[in-house]
């Protein structure tokens, strides 16, 4: 006796091609939230073009969501939201499909809360894998050559919690179109002479760098003295509530150094603006990729000291190491266009922060941030990745159509081999992202010499890479070993009996005209 099972279950390769069209269709919307824009005022920067290298291209959709949540006002707190989306997102999938099968029991909420942390993991390890592995992301190009582009806030293995060599840190730099990057190392600028002497080793093919050091003064702000010379000292705090700490640092950096200091936006008040002004710092930062989150009050008070006293108003990356996604850019003017030496870049941007020289620097951004609300963070899984698809080119877009053809013909591939597609592909997923994440901590544990931190790190990521290797493993093997279910059968083969065998009639007519 033969048995047939039917199945009605819909091709999953169907919703492939529906996600892309929906992704196509709000691609071409008539909206354009992809920069270069003024970060002072939100206006289109002109002369200057972001572009995205074809590397990047290729890896669309596995920086995807690097970039959806990298445009948030406060990526942190949007990440935060959308792990809790997806969290409820596929516990509630998880408790709709028992209740469709009938299965509706008390055991149906533990399986729903293990898929909910399961796609909470999968999504950190995703998230993980974009971030660790640095992959390629945005390049500022100026089409006037008056313009030079310079990161004014960066960071090597000498900061505590740096995950990054000077040469990685410039060459990084350089594809990301930097002609000029402040080191700017916690405490200490040793860091930052080992990364100008690496600049110098590679004369023509990195970017030229400005040695610094970022310190927080005993009244809160952080401050950034740039353009610091070797063997020159800088003076130390006078207890823990040191009022006259600014002061010396300042006229440290300017009489000792020839340098120029700069007021980090991060933890800043609108009393600090008006008192590191009336001190005579040389610029304020207005925008930090590593702290976006800006508040409307102390934004208004930059504002203002800039259009009142003509202070500068630059936007730094603060990149540490982690991740290759760059959004912000200071872009500095220079009359008469690129000097003949390109190290001279960075004592004309030098020259032009002590002289206050306002209207020679303009913060760009990749976008606009807006400002933080409880609003955007709650629904920022949904407002980011409409703004992210809105940011799509048509290069973009085809590199998502090819993935999805790769993804569609893998989804028939598996079907007739019976196997469990959702599965098979999250193996294939965590194996990916456990190769990534193991190569990254290899790297940082074999430099152990560089810093406790990046070993620590390299250490923790190794951890993260095994167990994405496992449930990998298990995933894989469960996907192409296990039969594929069907949605719905014959109602005795559902009640345990054999199904009825539907050849049987076509069977007994052969034996008939035989």
């Amino acid at each position: 006796m033969v048995s047939i099972t039917v199945s009605t279950r819909p091709a999953r390769r169907r919703w492939v091609w529906i996600g892309l069209g929906v992704l196509t269709i709000v691609s071409f919307l008539p909206a354009a939230p992809q920069g270069p824009f003024d970060a002072r005022d939100g206006a289109r920067i002109p002369g200057v073009h972001l572009e995205m290298p074809l590397t990047a291209v290729l890896l669309e959709p596995l920086a995807a969501p690097v970039h959806v949540l990298a445009g948030a006002p406060d990526f942190r707190r949007a990440g935060i939201a959308t792990l809790v989306w997806v969290g409820l997102g596929a516990a509630g999938v998880s408790l709709a499909r028992d209740r469709r099968r009938n299965r509706w029991k008390p055991r149906g909420l533990l399986r729903a809360a293990e898929g909910g942390l399961g796609a909470v993991g999968f999504l950190v390890a995703w998230l993980g894998f974009g971030v660790i592995v640095r992959l390629p992301g945005w390049r500022l190009v100026c089409d006037d050559p008056t313009w030079a582009v310079a990161d004014l806030q960066t960071h090597t293995y000498g900061s505590r919690d740096g995950l990054v060599s000077a040469p990685a840190n410039l060459a990084t730099h350089a594809g990301h179109g930097y002609d000029v990057v402040a080191v700017t190392e916690h405490k200490h600028p040793d860091g930052a002479f080992a990364a100008l002497r690496a600049s110098r080793s590679r004369a023509g093919s990195a970017p030229d760098v400005i040695p610094g050091v970022e310190v927080r003064s005993p009244l809160g702000p952080y401050l950034l003295g740039i353009g610091l010379r070797p063997g020159v000292g800088l003076p130390k705090r006078n207890g823990r509530r040191d009022p006259t700490f600014e002061r010396r640092f300042l006229s440290a950096v300017h009489q000792n150094h020839r340098g120029a200091v700069i007021a980090l936006s991060y933890r800043l008040s609108p009393a600090d603006v008006d008192r590191l002004a009336a001190l005579g710092v040389d610029a304020f930062e207005i925008v930090n990729l590593g702290h976006p989150a800006l508040g409307p009050e102390v934004r208004d008070a930059l504002l203002r000291v800039a259009g009142t006293q003509g202070i500068p108003l630059v936007a730094s990356s603060d990149w540490h190491g982690w991740g290759g996604v760059f959004r912000t850019w200071t872009l500095v003017r220079c009359p008469g266009g690129p000097p003949p030496e390109k190290r001279s870049e960075a004592e004309r941007a030098l020259d032009l922060l002590r002289h206050h020289q306002r209207d020679a620097f303009v913060p760009a951004v990749a976008g606009v941030l807006g400002r933080p609300g409880w609003a955007r963070v709650v629904t920022a899984p949904f407002f980011e990745t409409v703004r992210y698809l809105l940011e799509l080119s048509p290069v973009r877009v085809l590199a998502w159509w090819a993935w999805g053809g790769a993804l569609s013909s893998l989804l028939t591939f598996l079907a007739r081999r019976r196997a469990r597609p959702g599965r098979c592909l999250l193996g294939l997923a965590l194996w990916v992202f456990a190769i990534g994440l193991g190569y990254r901590g290899v790297q940082w544990v074999a430099e152990a010499g560089a810093s406790p931190f990046s070993t620590k790190v390299g250490l923790e990521m190794i951890g993260l890479a095994l167990a994405c290797a496992a449930a990998g493993a298990a995933s894989t093997r469960g996907g192409l070993r296990a039969p594929r279910k069907t949605r719905e059968t014959f109602p005795a083969a559902r009640a345990g009996r054999p199904a009825p065998d539907l050849l049987a009639p076509v069977a007994e007519d052969a034996r008939a005209s035989g």
